[in-house]
């Protein structure tokens, strides 16, 4: 299932970044749907409740889930997705990564078929995590929330937290731009 992570606050870009649109575009969580779309059956879109109204003016043919657990960040986004679907994976993207493209997603999903045992596919540059392009597996999600129930969550990070699963991290031979725009210099 894709997943399509909207909820942050966007307080630095100064406004709602998945509604953002760059020249000549649609916004971004509509650029980030057909994205997955294209790769996915199903589509999910993660958000903040106040932000559902907005968006369903705005992108067609997806499943809004509210953020529903308390903790920050994406980190939200990935668990209220686990709680509404706690048997499916999902391919998680942020709706600010507007520069990735369908071949890093495909080879995302093929190295999650060739290996099916890994908690989280995902793929790292310079040994740095790219968690906001990834495959997080029910397997994985249900570690991360039992961590999240136990009151074991030392940071909700989810580069952190990851850290503590059976990652299978993909090195990146060609170079896909995980560029996130956070504020207006960015663009």
């Amino acid at each position: 299932m894709g997943l399509v992570l909207c909820g942050g606050g966007s307080s630095r870009m100064g406004s709602d970044k998945g509604l953002l649109r760059t020249v000549g575009d649609s916004a971004w969580v509509v650029r980030q749907c057909r994205l997955l779309a294209s790769c996915t059956v199903s589509m999910y879109v993660s958000l903040r409740s106040e932000q559902i109204i907005s968006y369903r003016r705005v992108v067609e043919n997806v499943t809004f889930i509210p953020d529903s657990v308390n903790v920050k960040g994406p980190l939200n986004g990935l668990l209220s997705a686990h709680h509404n679907n706690k048997s499916e994976d999902f391919l998680a993207l942020a709706c600010d990564m507007i520069s990735i493209n369908s071949n890093a997603l495909i080879n995302l999903i093929s190295t999650y078929q060739t290996f099916p045992d890994a908690d989280v596919y995902l793929y790292t540059k310079d040994d740095q995590m790219e968690p906001m392009c990834a495959i997080y597996t029910a397997k994985g999600l249900r570690k991360i929330d039992l961590m999240y129930m136990e009151n074991r969550l030392r940071t909700f990070s989810i580069r952190s937290i990851v850290e503590e699963l059976d990652c299978k991290r993909i090195q990146l031979q060609t170079e896909f731009n995980f560029k996130n725009y956070n504020s207006p210099t960015d663009l």
